[in-house]
């Protein structure tokens, strides 16, 4: 049933195709990188808040716990990708893809990042980066490279992973080992 569902919606995403859509499948997940670095560094030299660094740090352990999480679910659970079974959707423009769908690290990542932005007080960073997320993932739809519920279910669980690290294991004294290490390294080599 869900196969066949997968499938159906996988075919009529497909239709949307266009020349851009490989680009927006991919180019939005770079803005996380590039944002999280460009706000340490005008956290650090133009108006220095640690307050504000510690945040950030936040943000990105949100997107690693949401790829820990990815790498041990991807462990249990082995679905092919659509184009193995959707032969009507014939015209991919990415290729040379690993052949396991699920999980989606884009979808879980990038609402991981949307969710801890806002969880982080960046609302509207984070209202900025959510359309083009949003995009993103369909895209990942379009060009053949998930199925339709490996972007729900993922989506879905980065929201979760992004609450769960700020509500609970943020407060872990490891959390804050961590962050000391890290704050550390970032003086060492003048960052911090």
């Amino acid at each position: 049933m869900i196969l066949e569902l997968n499938t159906q919606l996988f075919v009529w995403f497909s239709q949307f195709q266009f020349t851009g859509d490989s680009l927006l499948a991919d180019g939005p997940i770079f803005f996380l990188p590039i944002f999280l670095v460009s706000a340490w560094l005008y956290y650090t030299f133009y108006h220095k808040d640690n307050n504000q660094r510690t945040k950030l740090l936040y943000v990105f352990y949100s997107c690693v716990f949401g790829v820990i999480l990815s790498y041990t679910i991807k462990l249990f659970i082995d679905i092919d990708r659509p184009e193995l079974y959707a032969k009507e959707a014939t015209d991919l423009l990415l290729s040379s893809l690993p052949e396991k769908s699920f999980p989606s690290e884009h979808a879980n990542v990038s609402m991981a990042f949307a969710t801890g932005l806002f969880l982080a007080g960046w609302k509207k960073v984070a209202s900025v980066f959510l359309p083009f997320a949003l995009v993103m993932n369909l895209c990942r739809i379009i060009v053949g490279v998930h199925w339709p519920a490996d972007i729900l279910v993922w989506t879905l669980l980065g929201i979760i992973a992004a609450v769960v690290f700020f509500k609970y294991i943020s407060q872990l004294k490891l959390v804050k080992k961590l962050d000391s290490f890290i704050i550390k390294i970032m003086k060492l080599i003048k960052l911090y």
